[in-house]
């Protein structure tokens, strides 16, 4: 969306995206998603950023997963559901997204959408903090 070469447009790159995105590509779901969600190039529409994060998440993209179960947890163009939310972490988390791990072990932490279970938990700091995923580092300094 840097317009190199071309007068930047996003309304011009949520169509691309939409076209694209239509025909299945992952990073175009993804990238139209984060627009409806940011209100860049198209009204800010969540339910509409949601869908089309979704749409990737359900591709098997561990960001969109992990994208997809924040909105999930936070309610934010979904209807707040925790377990849905550990769901999709839980397919973040086993593809090596950090993030997606740190998180889905403070559900573990919290018992929010899952049975809370510290070994679990502790499990998945592991396996971000051995990525360098900072905040899970802390965790288990304080573990």
């Amino acid at each position: 969306m840097s317009g190199e070469g071309v007068e930047q447009s996003h309304e011009m790159a949520a169509y691309w995206y939409k076209e694209a995105a239509d025909q299945g590509d992952i990073l175009a779901q993804i990238n139209l998603g984060g627009m409806y969600i940011d209100g860049v190039g198209v009204q800010k529409d969540l339910q509409k950023g949601a869908f089309w994060m979704k749409k990737a998440a359900k591709q098997g993209d561990e960001t969109a997963q992990a994208n997809l179960a924040i909105f999930y947890f936070r309610g934010r163009g979904l209807p707040t559901d925790y377990k849905k939310a550990a769901y999709w972490l839980k397919k973040s988390a086993n593809q090596g997204h950090a993030e997606a791990q740190t998180n889905l072990a403070i559900l573990y932490k919290e018992g929010w959408g899952v049975e809370h279970n510290n070994e679990r938990a502790v499990y998945w700091f592991k396996k971000a903090a051995a990525q360098g995923n900072e905040h899970a580092i802390g965790e288990l300094k304080n573990i």
